[in-house]
């Protein structure tokens, strides 16, 4: 059925009147080449003639029926192409030159309809293969699916400018801000998580960018959105153990306890808080190592988009996905592919990352953007920075939440709260004054 459906959609008249007009002039030509490949063409002889088209073009020669019919010849490849009949047609077939545009989205959509056809038939075999897990099938059919969208016209996808307009003039004073963090100034500062929106968190090692991601993550599933939260440096339980803290108010030292003195009360809100955790839509992946498989995944459990917020824990430990020639080069792509993914995929990512030791040898002990590690693509590629530091003296739990980058709106310090017995930090006051970092 599908096989049918895939011959029925092309139009050689369309095709050959085009490759007429292309033949006569170098402005169609140039605009074909701009919109369409070979393949885009259903007929193999029309295929062979834009080819030659094609590469004439590239070469610079003047362009008619003559130079046309001598190249085939040249190259062997004239009887493909129709012959010397099939190019006298083409004479004949020469129509209005202002056709020319209605004429390639034609052959564009009936090309993209073809490939969506085999992609089908590709999807069919995925589903009917009893070996191939569905989750490899479901990012795999993805992939295919991904494959042909680069050719699809912006008016076809919707990357047209004037709905954009009209959308954000209709917002205009609606307040429509991102999810919320669960930090009311922070969500104020930078308008909550927004869609295609990279945030990175940085801190140094202990200060507590996984507490403050898991706080977020909490937040935000429990308003009932979906998270998938990789975790590349700690296995899902030591995770599903700090939830429970945060969720129970407990301290870290009940899992250190034996069970002859772990506390009543501990295990009652240890027990009512999975009650509560199971109802959330919060998932912890901690088998990818790779920004491919990070990728991959997400792509294929955000099958039916409604995840709303992706944690990776953390940049450092991720892998590119080819050899670079430097850290710092495999770091840039890795960023790029992430905010790609949010881009791509309509939802927040929030990346930790570690910070290098110079904050240690200044004396205020507050973190710049600069103290990134292979600071510039994170810095660059992130819509939102925010960079975490805690009091140097050990009987305060004092901090700050620092802003240090947002595309959307200011920068500064919040005073923070770090209560890392229960893994909990917080902003001391709902909205906090701006300051010079």
């Amino acid at each position: 059925m599908i096989n049918q459906m895939e011959k029925s959609q092309h139009n050689t008249v369309v095709e050959t009147s085009l490759l007429a007009m292309c033949i006569m002039s170098g402005d169609i030509l140039a605009q074909a080449r701009l919109s369409l490949s070979p393949d885009d063409f259903w007929k193999t002889a029309n295929r062979i003639i834009f080819e030659a088209l094609v590469d004439l073009s590239e070469r610079g020669s003047e362009i008619d029926f003559p130079v046309l019919f001598d190249a085939l010849i040249s190259s062997g490849t004239l009887e493909d192409a129709g012959g010397s009949s099939y190019l006298a047609d083409l004479g004949e077939a020469y129509l209005t030159a202002s056709r020319s545009g209605e004429y390639i989205k034609i052959i564009q959509r009936d090309s993209l309809r073809r490939k969506l056809l085999q992609v089908g038939n590709q999807v069919l075999g995925l589903g009917g293969d009893e070996n191939i897990p569905v989750c490899e099938g479901i990012a795999t059919a993805t992939e295919l699916l991904s494959a042909i969208r680069g050719n699809v016209q912006a008016d076809d996808m919707g990357y047209e400018l004037a709905p954009a307009l009209l959308a954000a003039f209709d917002g205009l004073g609606r307040n429509e801000a991102g999810i919320g963090m669960g930090y009311p100034s922070t969500d104020l500062w930078i308008g909550g998580l927004r869609p295609g929106c990279l945030m990175t968190v940085g801190a140094r090692t202990g200060v507590g960018k996984t507490t403050y991601a898991l706080n977020v993550a909490l937040h935000v599933a429990r308003a009932g959105h979906r998270v998938l939260f990789f975790s590349l440096e700690m296995p899902r339980l030591e995770i599903a153990r700090r939830l429970i803290s945060i969720d129970a108010c407990l301290s870290s030292e009940v899992w250190n306890e034996s069970s002859k003195n772990l506390p009543t009360e501990a295990v009652i809100d240890a027990e009512e808080s999975i009650v509560r955790l199971k109802e959330i839509n919060l998932e912890i992946c901690d088998k990818a190592s790779s920004v491919d498989e990070v990728c991959r995944i997400a792509e294929g459990a955000n099958t039916w988009g409604d995840i709303r917020l992706l944690v990776v824990d953390y940049l450092q430990i991720l892998t590119g996905s080819r050899k670079s020639e430097s850290y710092r080069l495999e770091v840039a792509g890795i960023t790029r592919t992430l905010k790609q993914l949010a881009m791509r995929q309509k939802l927040a990512i929030m990346v930790l990352s570690q910070l290098n030791r110079k904050i240690e040898d200044r004396q205020s002990g507050l973190p710049r953007l600069s103290d990134l590690m292979e600071s510039g693509s994170i810095e660059a590629d992130s819509d939102v920075v925010i960079l975490l530091a805690r009091s140097g003296k050990e009987d305060t739990r004092g901090g700050k939440i620092i802003i240090g980058k947002n595309r959307s709106g200011r920068t500064g310090c919040i005073d923070a709260y770090f209560d890392m017995e229960k893994y909990k930090i917080a902003e001391m006051t709902s909205l906090a004054e701006s300051r010079t970092v």
